[in-house]
């Protein structure tokens, strides 16, 4: 038996990380050195106790944490964020394997943030992979404009959509406008 066996860390997860600094902590670190299902056992156990909202009007998730605050604590939620996105590993490499690279890459910006978010926005090398996530029901659909820097001007360069529709892009100087729906379906820009 471990002390990673479900009954022990059940009982020290309740008795020894009851306060939100120390469960923020515990849920950091976890995504950063444990193993996968240590993580999710982790999660699955500390879940009572985060207290997961979703403000519709807002788009906002947060947690609560058992603080009965009006407005929940940003930083202690961008931490256990960072620990549910990363990957054991994930964080360390950041600062000691820094992709320095992606400053020269295509990028977006100019986002209409918060009424929409990218849920992605990745260059893959040819092509740049975009799905934007409005903020509540009430933005579904609508259509937001953002640019696009840092991409090859020699190219003639097209948004397609997931169903295949293309639609050619205007430079504006040193940038590419882009007008695209708030769906969070799948687009990309690519050299036509």
């Amino acid at each position: 038996m471990t002390m990673f066996d479900s009954g022990i860390l059940d009982g020290q997860i309740k008795e020894h990380w009851r306060s939100a600094d120390q469960l923020t902590m515990l849920l950091q670190l976890a995504g950063e050195l444990a193993e996968s299902d240590v993580k999710d056992s982790l999660w699955q156990l500390a879940e009572p106790m985060l207290e997961p909202m979703h403000d519709e009007d807002s788009g906002e998730f947060t947690l609560g944490l058992g603080l009965n605050e009006i407005h929940p604590r940003g930083q202690l939620n961008a931490r256990i964020m960072a620990g549910w996105v990363c990957e054991r590993g994930s964080w360390s490499r950041i600062f000691n394997e820094p992709n320095l690279s992606k400053f020269d890459e295509p990028s977006v910006c100019g986002v209409d943030f918060p009424n929409v978010a990218l849920s992605v926005a990745r260059w893959d090398g040819t092509k740049m992979h975009l799905c934007v996530q409005p903020k509540n029901n009430r933005l579904e659909g609508k259509m937001t404009e953002f640019k696009i820097v840092n991409l090859d001007r020699t190219k003639k360069w097209s948004l397609i959509s997931s169903d295949g529709q293309s639609i050619g892009l205007a430079a504006v100087g040193e940038e590419l406008s882009v007008r695209i729906q708030a769906n969070n379906l799948p687009y990309w820009i690519e050299a036509v």
